[in-house]
């Protein structure tokens, strides 16, 4: 954590309601460099998907609600898929 503080990536503040604790929040720097990671990721996948058949990519969109379900009882939050 203090690296990415260190890198003007995250900001600490203390909770004004338990000063024991801190809030964290992504800098502006750290949302632009999420927003070009997402972008890669969508690309990326664009690129695979164009490699395969309508059937194909029918049965991966198919396959997503399971998926989502899975990954909820696995721990996560279902929207990584």
């Amino acid at each position: 954590m203090n690296q990415l503080i260190d890198k003007e990536l995250l900001r600490r503040e203390t909770d004004p309601d338990d000063r024991r604790a801190a809030k964290l929040h992504l800098t502006p720097a750290a949302v632009k460099r999420q927003d070009a990671w997402r972008e890669e990721r969508t690309k990326l996948v664009e690129g695979a998907l164009a490699g395969l058949s309508e059937d194909e990519v029918a049965a991966i969109g198919n396959a997503l609600p399971a998926l989502r379900k899975l990954l909820a009882e696995l721990g996560g939050e279902g929207t990584a898929v």
